[in-house]
């Protein structure tokens, strides 16, 4: 998308506008667009990210030195959670979290390896219990949940070059993953039950409370 398109409907009257670099947009390429729950648009760019209030555009970048700020400016995907939390993907395929609270990014400090370097993911999912999974491209799966404005994670497939193929919550809230030679189920945080075949796992799906799983 190159800029903002904005729709108005006023007394039945569509008026159609577009918004750019000239109005404040950081970037004219918009690669994703949400609506947050105070009402105001965030818009991820190849220049940054925007906070929209109808008005005037607020951009965040990275910030040197300043590891609580955007940790890098090209953004691909930004997901919104029911906690109203911001979770922002770049073309790296590295996640950062916005803070919505404390008006400031969280990192590497919450999605990290055991050496302190990045992990990329290329996909999110928000289970029915809140707790954020991100999980694909190599680096396994990783469950992050919130507890008092604070961030507490568990790394599954955490292996190294083990990827993670699906995820898929059923009826019993119950998390699958699965990927090469290995099928995971989990609840409360902890593996329910593990399948080790020479299969690749590749998805799932419920009928009558009963899952079935797709090699």
């Amino acid at each position: 998308m190159h800029g903002l398109a904005v729709i108005s409907n006023t007394r039945g009257n569509i008026r159609f506008s577009q918004i750019s670099t000239n109005d404040g947009l950081s970037q004219n390429t918009v690669r994703a667009i949400i609506e947050d729950k105070k009402g105001f648009i965030w818009a991820g760019t190849l220049g940054g990210l925007n906070k929209y209030d109808g008005y005037k555009f607020v951009t965040f970048l990275p910030e040197l030195g300043n590891s609580y700020s955007l940790i890098d400016h090209q953004i691909k995907d930004v997901y919104l959670d029911r906690d109203g939390y911001i979770w922002i993907k770049t073309y790296d395929n590295e996640f950062c979290c916005y803070d919505p609270y404390k008006d400031l990014f969280y990192s590497k400090d919450i999605i990290k390896a055991n050496n302190n370097q990045s992990r990329y993911y290329t996909d999110y999912y928000e289970a029915v219990n809140g707790d954020i999974w991100l999980w694909g491209n190599m680096n396994g799966c990783l469950q992050i949940k919130k507890k008092e404005q604070s961030f507490i994670t568990n790394q599954f497939f955490s292996e190294p070059k083990i990827d993670c193929r699906f995820l898929f919550e059923d009826s019993k809230s119950t998390i699958w993953i699965g990927g090469n030679n290995c099928l995971l189920g989990i609840r409360d945080g902890k593996e329910y039950t593990s399948y080790k075949k020479n299969n690749t796992f590749i998805n799932a799906v419920e009928q009558k409370q009963s899952v079935f799983h797709y090699r």
